[in-house]
């Protein structure tokens, strides 16, 4: 059985209650957080308890739930017509603060 180490996080925690962890097989419940390159970085534990009859299935991170990630899909070209190009001349700038203010309180 392979051990799997990570480093966790944990809201509470009662040194009594753990300490007869320390050195066990345990078996976590919690979100795991991935690295960009998909490998797990730590996880934010919500309950830690001893793994006694779990199968050895369970002893391996689960995969992330998406695939990494291509900056370069994320880039698009930028024209008049999109990204800052279709905001610039568009905003009047010819109204005071006071009506800016009433029109977007009128919208909310």
């Amino acid at each position: 059985m392979t051990e799997l180490k990570l480093r966790g996080f944990m809201k509470e925690v009662r040194l009594q209650i753990c300490k007869p962890l320390f050195r066990e097989r345990v078996s976590v419940n919690g979100t795991l957080v991935y690295r960009p390159s998909s490998r797990p970085l730590c996880i934010d534990a919500t309950l830690v308890r001893l793994a006694e009859s779990e199968s050895s299935l369970w002893s391996r991170f689960p995969a992330p739930p998406h695939e990494r990630l291509d900056v370069y899909r994320l880039r698009q070209p930028q024209s008049k017509r999109t990204g800052v190009g279709a905001v610039i001349g568009q905003w009047p700038s010819d109204e005071s603060d006071e009506e800016i203010t009433e029109k977007l309180t009128t919208l909310s």
